[in-house]
C-alpha cells in the first residue's frame, strides 16, 4: 500500500513539473501539433474543445495546477512514509485522504446525477466506511486492559520432543526390561494423536 501512496505521489510530481515546464508557451500551438499528430480532425468536437481549452489557460492557472499538483503529492508522500514506517496515524491519514474525493463526487452529483457518478460516490463511501471500521475496531482492541484478551488464542500443539519426554514412572518400569525403542516411540506417537 506504501508503495502505491508513493508511485501516485511520484506520477502526479511528474505531471505537476510538465506543467511547469509550459509555461511561457502558446499551448494552443503545442494542442494543434499534437491533434495533427494523431492524425484528428481540428473541427471536430473533442480536438475542438480541446483547443479551446488549451487557448483559455493562462500562466497563473498552470502555476496553481503546479502547486496543486505538488500538495496532493505532498500527502501521498507523507501518507507512503506513514504506511511503510507502520505508523498508527497514517492508517488514519489514508482514511482522511481516501475521503478527501467524497465532496467533489457529491458536488459533481449536484450538477448531474449518473450512474457513474453514483458508483463512484458508492464505491468510496464504502471503501472509506469500511477503513474507518477496521481502524475503530484495532483502537478498541489496543486500548483494552492487559489482563483481558481480544480474542481467543488459538491452541498451541506441543512439539513433539515436548510430549515425548516425560513419561511417567509406572510406564517406564514397564519399559526398562525392554531396550526396544519401537516400543517408546508407539507410546509417544500416541500420545500426540490424543491431542
Amino acid at each position: 500500500m506504501a508503495l502505491l501512496e508513493a508511485t501516485k505521489g511520484a506520477l502526479v510530481l511528474a505531471a505537476g513539473a510538465g506543467l511547469l515546464a509550459l509555461v511561457h508557451h502558446d499551448l494552443q500551438a503545442i494542442g494543434e501539433l499534437w491533434v495533427s499528430h494523431l492524425h484528428l480532425n481540428p473541427a471536430s468536437r473533442y480536438p475542438r474543445i480541446f483547443l479551446e481549452l488549451l487557448g483559455n489557460v493562462r500562466d497563473a492557472q498552470i502555476w496553481l495546477l503546479s502547486l496543486a499538483a505538488l500538495g496532493y503529492a505532498t500527502v501521498r508522500f507523507i501518507e507512503a512514509y506513514g504506511l511503510w514506517r507502520g505508523r498508527r496515524w497514517a492508517e488514519w491519514f489514508a482514511v482522511l485522504s481516501g475521503g478527501i474525493y467524497i465532496p467533489f463526487e457529491l458536488y459533481e452529483l449536484g450538477a448531474g446525477i449518473s450512474s457513474l457518478k453514483l458508483a463512484a460516490l458508492a464505491i468510496n463511501l464504502a471503501v472509506v466506511g469500511y477503513m474507518a471500521l477496521v481502524l475503530v475496531r484495532l483502537e478498541r482492541r489496543r486500548s483494552l486492559p492487559t489482563g483481558k484478551k481480544a480474542l481467543p488464542l488459538p491452541r498451541r500443539r506441543e512439539p513433539r520432543n515436548l510430549v515425548c519426554k516425560p513419561i511417567n514412572s509406572s510406564l517406564d518400569s514397564r519399559l526398562r526390561g525392554n531396550d526396544d525403542s519401537t516400543l517408546r516411540r508407539t507410546f509417544c506417537n500416541s500420545l500426540l494423536r490424543r491431542n
